[in-house]
C-alpha cells in the first residue's frame, strides 16, 4: 500500500485508519494528491470544479506559493486544474 500523496513512500496508514475503523467506518477512504506524482491507477472519482471554484483554488495556491520557496513557485500553474481527482483506499486492505 502506498500513500497517494507520496507514492514513493510506504504508508501503513495506522494514524488515519485506526480511528476510522475504531469508529465503525466501513466505507472506503478517499485520498488525493496534494503534490507530487499521481498513483499509477486511474482515479476512482473525478469532480469537476466550477469556474468560481477553480478561480478560488488558483488564488489560494498563488497566495500560498508567494514567498514560501522557489520550489513552490509553480504550484498554482501546476495544480490549478478544472477537476479534482480522488482514489479509493479500501479499509479492508489495511
Amino acid at each position: 500500500m502506498t500513500n497517494a500523496t507520496h507514492v514513493n513512500l510506504p504508508c501503513p496508514g495506522t494514524i488515519a485508519i485506526s480511528p476510522l475503523t475504531a469508529a465503525g467506518h466501513r466505507g472506503p477512504l478517499w485520498t488525493f494528491v496534494v503534490h507530487g506524482r499521481e498513483p499509477a491507477q486511474r482515479p476512482d472519482r473525478r469532480i469537476a470544479l466550477t469556474d468560481s471554484e477553480l478561480q478560488t483554488k488558483h488564488a489560494i495556491l498563488v497566495g500560498y506559493q508567494s514567498g514560501v520557496s522557489p520550489i513552490h513557485d509553480r504550484l498554482a500553474a501546476t495544480y490549478s486544474k478544472p477537476e479534482e481527482l480522488f482514489w479509493s483506499v479500501p479499509l479492508d486492505d489495511m
